[in-house]
């Protein structure tokens, strides 16, 4: 907190000292902040029911890496976008050392240990692993030279080794998502071909790792599992019921829960957290907070898409990242939680709207050329 109170204190400065005020906006910042405003208007509309600070410190959670998505815009490039992703591949390396030093620490208990790093769980562990390894098969396959015995391939198989022995399923979706994703944009015929056979090895490979899982957490009846994340989106659905507009306010879902919850339902003991964003966003925010998320991610998401069509696969590898990326939150946020409070999430939208924005200045730069 007094590290962003600083930085945003010295972003202040600049912006009123060396810009005279001069910001850069976009459609994508200003729904950015209308999704913000729309966490705020839910607290004002249940202002009866917050009974402490937690909520206020949740929208300040959520608005500290809002301004440092706002900063990141106004001072990086699309050039940049490359080092951010070597920063967090060493990240990812470090933490697959760690990882790989509690697997062996836990091997008789492997499925219940944890084996993330410093990662809160398997889960969000495998999401980061596969936007890593979506950077570096990007980067692979860009290369004029693409050598089997280089560091790229030793660290993609690392994160596939990882990735298989940490056991989650929402984890292997997205891995295979991610290959699935890279390599149809590649657009060569023997690649597509063979896609099929080495995507059905894996799929049976992870099969067999998550079978083992299974059998060891008696996962049909784990509270905390399949049939308690029911329970919770049940309790989710009832909030919605009782305020469709507005939400029972923002970050308010787990405090809340036992006025909405279903006592009779299995599997819900210790477990109050909604694990769909989507519908945790209807909850607590209503219609209009929905609204304004898919909008703001959507919107993005689509101009990515729009970006990278008709362009060869070496000229788009940053706008390509950032739309695999984005699209593997959406899709985890489908089995997880907000990810309103994450920085890799956050990162990535930095990242997506610095792309457009500098794509879009190069083809007005071009324009501009060619006219005169």
């Amino acid at each position: 907190m007094i590290s962003s109170i600083i930085a945003f204190a010295l972003f202040l400065t600049d912006i009123i000292v060396y810009r005279q005020g001069r910001l850069y906006l976009d459609r994508y910042l200003c729904l950015m902040w209308i999704y913000g405003g729309t966490a705020v208007l839910s607290l004002i509309v249940n202002r009866t029911h917050i009974s402490g600070a937690e909520p206020i410190y949740c929208v300040v959670k959520m608005i500290i890496p809002m301004v440092f998505t706002l900063m990141y815009v106004q001072y990086m490039h699309a050039r940049d976008i490359r080092t951010i992703c070597i920063i967090l591949t060493v990240f990812a390396v470090l933490n697959m050392c760690i990882s790989f030093v509690e697997m062996n620490a836990n091997r008789a208990a492997l499925a219940v240990s944890h084996i993330s790093g410093v990662f809160s769980d398997r889960n969000l562990f495998c999401r980061f692993l596969t936007i890593v390894h979506c950077w570096l098969l990007i980067e692979f396959l860009a290369s004029p030279r693409k050598r089997l015995l280089s560091a790229s391939a030793a660290l993609m198989a690392a994160i596939f080794v990882c990735v298989t022995f940490l056991m989650s399923r929402a984890g292997y979706l997205l891995y295979l998502q991610v290959n699935a994703m890279v390599l149809l944009q590649l657009g060569n015929k023997t690649v597509k071909r063979l896609m099929p056979f080495a995507f059905s090895a894996i799929a049976v490979l992870f099969v067999v790792m998550f079978y083992m899982r299974f059998k060891s957490e008696a996962m049909d009846v784990n509270p905390a599992s399949d049939i308690g994340r029911v329970g919770t989106l049940k309790a989710g659905f009832n909030m919605i019921k009782a305020s469709p507009v507005f939400g029972v306010g923002y970050s308010m879902a787990n405090t809340r829960f036992s006025e909405f919850q279903d006592k009779h339902f299995r599997g819900l003991r210790n477990l109050q957290t909604i694990h769909n964003i989507y519908i945790n966003v209807f909850a607590e925010q209503g219609i209009v907070g929905l609204a304004a998320f898919l909008l703001f991610n959507l919107s993005i998401l689509f101009a990515l898409r729009a970006a990278c069509i008709g362009v060869p696969f070496v000229r788009k590898k940053v706008l390509l990242f950032c739309y695999i990326s984005l699209s593997v939150l959406l899709v985890h946020g489908i089995f997880y939680h907000t990810m309103d409070y994450e920085g890799i999430y956050w990162i990535i939208i930095a990242c997506a709207i610095i792309a457009l924005r500098d794509k879009r200045m190069s083809e007005e730069a071009q324009s501009t050329v060619l006219a005169a």
